[in-house]
């Protein structure tokens, strides 16, 4: 099925046609045309405002997860490449073929990034060829992540999210990429926005939480090539989920901070390293659910999720 809102999003109604049986997966609507993507069906079309629907007998792929449009071509991101269509839509032909599943786009300029299962693709000829530019491209905590579900941009700084509740960056156009902090640990990155200032995150099983972009974007990791830090952060949390008390260690400098935040991104604790290398957190004024531990030096931050159980 398919809702409509015409007021802003605050009222949604169920359009009366069937779209698919199969889920939908993305929308776009081009020119005078409403296309879907789906999981199954591949993609579908509207030319009468959603009333009707018919499918795009052209499309070489039953599955499709994102849909994108440069001047005027269509991009389309399925389970075994990218796809594109020149006419509005009414024939496809392979842009990239023979890769793994392609989930999410995002368009930076004159530049559009593609997130596939163990690459990042890039392109500056409006999807006609690709790059790669990060193969397995980031590596935290000892484990490896590689399907990019979602993108968002802020400024210079391009974020994407994966299937690990992991969000990676990068400063330099998309050339270098690396992890911002740990993973949320429960489920995948299903949606990743900006707005009031926040990067706002779409969690499939742990729900939305937000971060100030103020925060991530001076702990964006160096691209390579640039100055390194003087010495990496380490943070640890004891026991996890924690009920009266947290044993927090970590190295880091005299002037570095610990700070807790509650899933709306409020700051509920902070503290001074006071050049120890191991705090003890009192929680019990604090009620049980989920948070965000992070330990911040200079330009340089580290986090981990907390639990806290009773």
């Amino acid at each position: 099925k398919f809702g409509r809102s015409t007021d802003n999003g605050n009222h949604w109604n169920k359009e009366p046609g069937v779209v698919t049986k199969n889920w939908i997966q993305t929308v776009l609507i081009f020119a005078d045309r409403i296309f879907v993507g789906s999981q199954g069906d591949g993609i579908l079309q509207s030319i009468d405002d959603g009333a009707h629907w018919t499918p795009v007998t052209s499309v070489p792929d039953t599955s499709v997860y994102a849909l994108a449009s440069v001047g005027s071509r269509l991009l389309a991101a399925t389970g075994h490449g990218i796809i594109m269509s020149e006419d509005s839509g009414l024939h496809w032909s392979w842009s990239l073929r023979g890769t793994g599943f392609v989930h999410s786009f995002l368009r930076d300029g004159a530049v559009l990034f593609a997130g596939e299962e163990s690459n990042l693709y890039k392109s500056t000829d409006g999807g006609l060829s690709w790059d790669t530019v990060a193969s397995q491209p980031y590596f935290f905590q000892g484990r490896s992540h590689y399907a990019v579900l979602n993108f968002a941009r802020s400024g210079r700084t391009l974020f994407a999210g994966d299937d690990n509740c992991d969000v990676i960056s990068s400063t330099d156009n998309g050339n270098h990429w690396a992890a911002m902090t740990e993973s949320l640990q429960y489920g995948s990155v299903v949606g990743l926005a900006i707005g009031n200032g926040n990067l706002i995150l779409a969690s499939s099983h742990t729900g939305i939480w937000q971060r100030s972009l103020s925060e991530l974007i001076t702990s964006v990791p160096l691209a390579s090539g640039d100055s390194p830090a003087p010495h990496t952060l380490f943070l640890s949390a004891q026991p996890n989920p924690a009920r009266d008390e947290l044993l927090v260690r970590y190295t880091a400098g005299a002037n570095a901070e610990i700070v807790l935040f509650n899933v709306l991104g409020e700051q509920v604790m902070r503290l001074n390293s006071n050049n120890s290398n191991e705090q003890l957190l009192d929680l019990r004024t604090l009620r049980t659910g989920m948070y965000l531990l992070t330990l911040r030096e200079g330009l340089q931050s580290a986090t981990r999720t907390v639990m806290i159980a009773r």
